[in-house]
């Protein structure tokens, strides 16, 4: 299958999920759809941007030539090893937080998917790259939408 399919199904099925989801909602309150609306607009809007480019030069997903079986198999362990990874980080959450967590997860994720590993610059990059999404996370669910995330029984 070629990139310019593979793009067109694509945005085909995921037009199809969102129609779904749009027409499935039903919600209590009047704010109380707005988060989920804009989300939904959000993602219809970036997946006609992908049919509308993949009638152009500049496809999402781009035609190689032959791609090696080596190279192939390398994406099968990196997805293996990212899963293990994040089955760690969800055992892990409920003893070391949220914050010790998300650092080491994002951190250790974007230091594993980075192309030079061994770089002290790479680290120190992925590090506070961790720190500034749990930062984040931290701040919009603990500060604006007062949802508690876990502390963690280390530092209770």
């Amino acid at each position: 299958m070629n990139a310019k399919i593979r793009d067109r199904l694509g945005s085909a099925v995921m037009l199809a999920f969102v129609a779904v989801l749009w027409i499935q909602r039903d919600y209590m309150t009047p704010f109380g759809g707005i988060f989920p609306d804009i989300v939904m607009i959000c993602l219809t809007l970036l997946v006609v941007l992908t049919l509308i480019l993949s009638f152009t030069r500049f496809r999402a997903i781009k035609d190689d030539a032959v791609k090696s079986e080596k190279k192939a198999r390398s994406h099968w362990v990196e997805m293996a090893v990212i899963a293990a990874a994040l089955l760690a980080w969800t055992a892990l959450l409920r003893y070391v937080g949220f914050a010790l967590s998300g650092v080491l997860g994002f951190g250790g994720i974007s230091w594993y998917l980075s192309e030079r590993r061994s770089s002290v610059r790479v680290i120190a990059t992925c590090l506070v790259l961790g720190l500034a999404i749990t930062w984040l996370l931290i701040f919009v669910f603990e500060h604006l939408l007062l949802v508690p995330l876990p502390a963690g029984k280390i530092f209770h």
